[in-house]
């Protein structure tokens, strides 16, 4: 069973009420592995931002009104999840790229940020909160949304 401290408070506040709980496959200590997420693309292009490594509740919370995060259920774990994926071409089918404004990123993420998941090579990663602006530095934007991959 994992802790359930160390993460944002909405998602520990979920896990004490009793709203969520870990799925049994969760995975507290795995190696090292390289992820990519897509994220909304920065006037710079190149820019990645803590924001950018929030599930959907943590939106929710920062962005109240935002239809996007309205009726989010609150009684499903991987609302408190980051998405990425272990396979580039895997993100792309996913996301239904090409997207305008999008962005891809592509890091190494460690059970030192977190606990997680995987059914194939999407990832649903809980993330400690402390540990959000040190993934920022090991990320990068590797594409800005517009190709798909089909060969990767």
């Amino acid at each position: 069973m994992c802790k359930i401290s160390g993460f944002p408070k909405i998602l520990e506040q979920a896990l004490e009420a009793g709203l969520v709980e870990f799925p049994s496959d969760v995975q507290d200590s795995f190696a090292p592995l390289t992820a990519y997420r897509l994220v909304t693309l920065r006037n710079d292009g190149v820019s990645i931002i803590a924001e950018d490594l929030c599930s959907q509740m943590e939106l929710k919370q920062l962005y109240p009104n935002d239809r996007r995060y309205i009726d989010l259920n609150e009684n499903d774990i991987e609302n408190y999840s980051c998405s990425f994926f272990k396979n580039i071409k895997d993100l792309s089918n996913a996301m239904h790229l090409p997207r305008k404004n999008k962005a891809i990123i592509s890091g190494e993420i460690c059970s030192d940020n977190g606990v997680m998941n995987c059914k194939n090579s999407h990832i649903n990663l809980w993330i400690y909160e402390n540990e959000k602006e040190k993934m920022i530095d090991g990320f990068e934007v590797i594409n800005d949304g517009s190709k798909q991959y089909s060969n990767v």
